[in-house]
């Protein structure tokens, strides 16, 4: 990505004088023009059970920032990352993000792996007035948790929809079970889920579970003793949670459809299914690593090339949120309130992870694609229709009738 300079301020320069005899001399003095890095901080779960989305984000961070630097920087100065390991833990990444505002003086923080970090995180970088800008917090509380929280990664609230939707009209499924885990993204999901779902003659039962508590196996034996009743099962947590329950439900012979959540673009759900990923179906936001846009293909080859994997749908969004944020401070500088300024004023930004436009809530505007495991890679579902989509659809109907 090439971000024009900024450092040759003429009329802007007049500007910067009068905001520092109006402002923070500190803070202005840390971001004036010149030899010195511009940090960007992150607060990921590099470590722990969430890792599965923390370390591909960190890869596309990199990636991106080098690419930045490569091109000339922002504004003629070096980008530095200050990349912090929550592990996953909401407290501990709040007080990582306290760290990178109170220490480092980061304008911005690219924002946890999980909805419960973020929200954890929320309130400190709106006392201190820092954007906050996630590429994979997902739960609806995020939606206006304040005016310099964002997420370039779509809400539950529409990928709730989209699976009902896909669930009762596509199936043609009446009664669903959905197997929950106990947090906040798997609470949010799933209500909007059901919400959705049990209009007209439509029904769910629930299964909700805490994995530290409860065994896979259990669950899946509660699930088997159901499913005589339901026509498909929607699956609700994080990678960590998804894959072992997947595993346990085909060792206990549950043979329902499985739909799940975004969670499964991550590769390390495949990775670890193996042959027991094939025929779930799962939405994934726009981003298409086999798409031919030169942009997705450049960003795809780069990262394989300096990884040797695929870039997931974590990954893709991690390094959009880091040429966006470079794009906006080369264009407006780097004080948080006018990147704050910029996301909103931003419109259909061409990343690789979709067009990206901001709402009013900081939301994402971002449409979703369903997708299948089909030779134990995902396709988008139209392209595995007849092989794949039309034998679920009919044993949905034979469940259903009889027939």
């Amino acid at each position: 990505m090439r971000v024009p300079h900024f450092c040759s301020y003429s009329v802007r320069g007049a500007a910067l004088v009068l905001l520092l005899m109006a402002g923070s001399a500190a803070w202005l003095l840390s971001v004036s023009c010149g030899t010195r890095p511009l940090l960007l901080g992150a607060v990921l779960p590099l470590t722990g059970e969430y890792a599965a989305y923390g370390v591909p984000m960190r890869q596309g961070i990199e990636l991106a920032a080098s690419e930045v630097n490569h091109e000339g920087g922002v504004g003629g100065r070096q980008l530095e990352l200050r990349v912090k390991d929550s592990g996953g833990d909401p407290q501990r990444a709040a007080a990582l993000a306290l760290e990178l505002i109170e220490k480092d003086q980061v304008p911005a923080i690219i924002a946890g792996g999980t909805s419960a970090e973020v929200l954890a995180m929320a309130p400190v970088a709106s006392r201190y007035g820092r954007v906050l800008l996630s590429p994979s917090a997902s739960s609806p509380l995020l939606s206006g948790a304040g005016k310099y929280i964002f997420r370039n990664y779509p809400s539950d609230a529409l990928e709730g929809r989209v699976m009902a939707d896909f669930a009762a009209y596509t199936l043609h499924a009446a009664r669903v079970l959905v197997i929950a885990s106990r947090n906040t993204y798997a609470d949010g999901l799933r209500n909007e889920f059901s919400r959705a779902f049990e209009s007209g003659q439509r029904s769910t039962e629930a299964i909700t579970f805490t994995p530290q508590k409860q065994s896979y196996a259990d669950v899946a034996a509660d699930a088997a003793s159901r499913s005589a009743r339901v026509q498909a099962i929607y699956l609700v947590g994080y990678v960590s949670e998804l894959a072992p329950l997947v595993l346990a439900l085909r060792a206990k012979g549950v043979d329902r459809p499985i739909l799940t959540t975004s969670a499964a673009a991550s590769g390390a759900f495949i990775h670890e299914l193996g042959v027991n990923a094939e025929t779930i179906i799962f939405p994934r936001p726009s981003y298409d690593p086999a798409s031919t846009d030169p942009r997705t293909a450049s960003f795809v080859a780069g990262y394989e090339a300096r990884y040797g994997n695929e870039p997931d749908v974590y990954a893709a969004h991690a390094y959009d949120a880091v040429d966006i944020l470079a794009k906006i401070m080369a264009e407006l500088g780097p004080r948080p309130d006018m990147i704050r300024r910029g996301l909103i004023d931003l419109r259909n930004y061409p990343g690789v992870s979709g067009a990206t436009t901001f709402d009013e809530n900081g939301d994402v505007v971002q449409p979703y694609q369903l997708c299948i495991i089909a030779g134990g890679r995902v396709a988008p579902i139209q392209d595995a229709r007849l092989k794949v989509l039309e034998p679920l659809q009919r044993k949905v109907d034979s469940l259903r009738f009889g027939r």
